[in-house]
């Protein structure tokens, strides 16, 4: 019998967490900022407050889920072997282009950043040169990855720590101390009765997207050490401690620029005039440089996300084997994945445009999300017949049932145009599904543990 290859162990808690932070970003707090803020008229830490909510559920949703099934795969594989293969396969496919699209969007971000730093030299070249040398850190292995984004990150945080207390002193000196403390910052019933709850979860529906991290963490499950104490371990952490630090950092946004909802020239780039308007102009080339850094960090996470999640769904036999289920004997890394993921980086990020990619990547994930609820509900409390106490309804009923609900709830006010393409991207999965399934006759037996054998056919 050939030994099946594995990934290598690599990754405690505190990378793991590293990893998550780098993939939500501390800055993704300024990047949504301008739209949003527009949409609900200055309620963006109201928006926040939501999105934790849903994703605090979830989170504790995947912690319960990567116990059970500690592999590759994330939302993947905990459908497919607590739901249904079929159905774990379409909450795969439309999750897959999330990641990918996720990655395209910051290697986008980072070649536009870049050409503002260097105008002299277009886009393009920066998003083609990033792509090569991510590519290069990839292919060698994630605990290189890790180092590099433990490197990021603290340089991410230093300058969102400062402008934090630039923030808090700009409020004080204007307002004096009691500025701090206004709640129309969170909830502003005037404002709420010009655009209404519509708006307020149509802002959430984009949000969400900060939140991916929690969700890529588990693709790291096979490289990680000890997994199913630490991959959950991490995802609660990273959740909770993550939308605390949204919540917060918004509200003193709103605090330091009450109408700045209504005064941004460009909201796109709102987070530009939000730190030249508290720090002055050579903060906000400050700004630039160091929002350049954090999308490398986003491409960094993004791209291995996509990478891994390719790999489970090709070990498992769900797309094909050779060459997404193929690992690197001398690095232990999916290179096959790494180096498709990179070659539709460079043609996605170079021949479209921000709100192309965008519009769709909440899409995927927020059934992804919803399905992982559901998934702790068939494993735990149908299945695994938890259910003979109080404690055992809320943690296997209840509360993942909320989760599911309120994700549903989100993604139902997503734009128009995300919920047509999203559809028409779920519908071709649905069809090559029924082709390599022969009508759904086929039934692929997905891994339960990296011991066991990749599939067979029942």
């Amino acid at each position: 019998m050939v030994q099946q290859q594995k990934l290598k162990r690599t990754l405690g808690l505190g990378s793991l967490i590293i990893f998550g932070i780098a993939y939500m970003s501390l800055s993704t707090v300024m990047t949504y900022m301008g739209i949003t803020a527009q949409m609900t008229h200055g309620q963006i830490a109201l928006v926040f407050i939501i999105a934790t909510i849903a994703m605090a559920f979830t989170a504790f949703s995947y912690a319960k889920m990567v116990r059970a099934y500690p592999v590759a795969g994330s939302a993947f594989a905990y459908v497919s072997n607590s739901i249904s293969p079929h159905v774990g396969f379409l909450t795969g496919w439309v999750m897959m282009l999330d990641y990918a699209l996720l990655g395209c969007l910051s290697y986008l971000l980072l070649g536009l950043y870049m050409n503002v730093l260097i105008p002299s030299v277009p886009a393009k070249v920066f998003i083609v040169a990033s792509v090569v040398i991510l590519t290069i850190v990839q292919y060698i292995g994630v605990d290189i990855m890790a180092k590099v984004n433990n490197v990021f990150v603290v340089i991410a945080a230093i300058f969102m720590v400062g402008f934090f207390i630039l923030m808090l002193k700009f409020i004080i000196e204007r307002d004096g101390f009691s500025g701090l403390f206004d709640m129309t910052a969170i909830y502003n019933p005037a404002a709420m009765g010009d655009i209404g709850w519509g708006a307020i979860f149509g802002a959430a529906s984009i949000l969400v997207l900060c939140f991916l991290g929690c969700d890529a963490v588990t693709t790291l499950a096979e490289e990680a050490i000890e997994p199913k104490k630490n991959i959950g371990r991490a995802i609660i952490i990273i959740t909770i401690g993550m939308g605390i630090y949204f919540i917060v950092y918004s509200y003193v946004m709103q605090l330091a620029w009450p109408n700045g909802w209504a005064e941004f020239e460009n909201p796109d780039t709102a987070s530009e005039e939000m730190v030249t308007y508290v720090g002055g102009q050579v903060l906000g080339l400050v700004w630039t440089g160091i929002y350049t850094v954090t999308c490398v960090t986003c491409c960094l996470a993004a791209q291995t996300s996509a990478t891994r999640l390719l790999y489970g769904m090709g070990r498992d036999g769900v797309l094909p084997k050779k060459f997404f289920g193929y690992v690197h004997p001398k690095y232990k890394t999916p290179v096959k994945n790494i180096l498709f993921i990179s070659v539709l980086s460079v043609l996605v990020a170079c021949f479209t445009d921000l709100l192309s990619i965008s519009s769709i990547i909440n899409f995927g994930a927020l059934i992804g999300f919803a399905l992982v609820n559901v998934s702790v509900i068939a494993h735990y409390f149908i299945r695994g017949k938890k259910r003979n106490s109080l404690f055992n309804v809320c943690s296997y009923l209840i509360a993942p049932g909320i989760g599911a609900i309120v994700c549903l709830v989100i993604w139902i006010n997503l734009d128009t145009m995300a919920l047509t393409l999203g559809g028409i991207w779920a519908a071709i999965g649905f069809v090559y599904l029924a082709i390599a399934t022969k009508g759904f006759r086929r039934v692929k037996k997905m891994t339960f543990s990296e011991d066991e054998p990749a599939e067979e056919d029942q």
